[in-house]
């Protein structure tokens, strides 16, 4: 198992919960895990939710241009 820093900027998690994910789709030096694959799919679908979400918070902090 991987583990995901939070510290991380949002880009960077996802790209590395993908890398992830395919590794675990496709086996690649192991066996097919069903239950793996759904904890990365549902990880990846919560982290792109705060990158979306924590999108506009930044944008407002930044101020008018």
């Amino acid at each position: 198992m991987v583990e995901i820093k939070v510290a991380q900027p949002p880009s960077v998690a996802i790209r590395q919960i993908e890398f992830e994910l395919e590794k675990a789709e496709h086996g690649m030096g192991m066996p097919y895990d069903a239950e793996r694959v759904g904890q990365l799919r549902s990880m990846l679908r919560e982290a792109r939710k705060r990158k979306l979400s924590a999108e506009p918070k930044a944008r407002r902090e930044q101020g008018p241009r």
